[in-house]
């Protein structure tokens, strides 16, 4: 056999840089395909030998879709979408930092933030809501519907009537110097 021949050999290992078909050439062993073409690659071979043919993915398949399932879409990429919807679960993404240095972030500091005490009571409500917040404090209630639209806006008015808006679940702001301070959800029932 001389220097130049290829051998192939298929390997699965759990690090992404190595996972997929490795191709010996010469000495050397070469990683063929990148991690994220092998998980594209084997979750299509389980759609179309067995899910297009309506049947169920075996114990092999299984563990392969939970084995992409289990990677980071960063490193599987599509495919972990693929495997979590084959799997019936939801997929969530971890969060990864993109710090290239391990050194500690030094940081700004921020003009200190007022700390309100604010309530907005009853809720749910029919006819009226009470705004709790300090005398001295200016500020501007907003009341906006599902689309974002503002339905009601008052400035400094403890009480505020909501008597006329139809049954709902509305976001509530209070801004304080175009700052907001309070953000919640109010309910209308009637």
């Amino acid at each position: 056999m001389n220097s130049h021949s290829i051998s192939t050999k298929v390997i699965h290992t759990s690090s992404s840089q190595t996972t997929g078909r490795r191709v010996r050439r010469g000495r050397e062993w070469v990683t063929d395909i990148n991690s994220i073409e092998y998980s594209r690659k084997s979750v299509n071979s389980v759609i179309i030998n067995k899910i297009i043919q309506g049947l169920d993915p075996d114990a092999t398949d299984s563990t392969l879709l939970e084995y992409i399932f289990a990677q980071h879409w960063i490193v599987a990429g599509k495919a972990v979408y693929e495997a979590a919807a084959i799997l019936g679960k939801e997929y969530h993404s971890p969060e990864i930092s993109f710090r290239k240095s391990t050194e500690a972030v030094v940081e700004t500091k921020k003009p200190e933030e007022i700390k309100l005490n604010i309530k907005i009571y009853p809720n749910p409500s029919s006819n009226h809501v009470t705004i709790s917040i300090p005398e001295s404090i200016k500020y501007v209630f907003e009341l906006r519907d599902i689309y974002n639209r503002i339905c009601i806006q008052k400035e400094n008015i403890k009480e505020i009537n909501v008597s006329t808006l139809t049954n709902g679940i509305y976001a509530v702001r209070i801004l304080v110097s175009n700052k907001v301070q309070y953000s919640g959800k109010l309910v209308i029932i009637k």
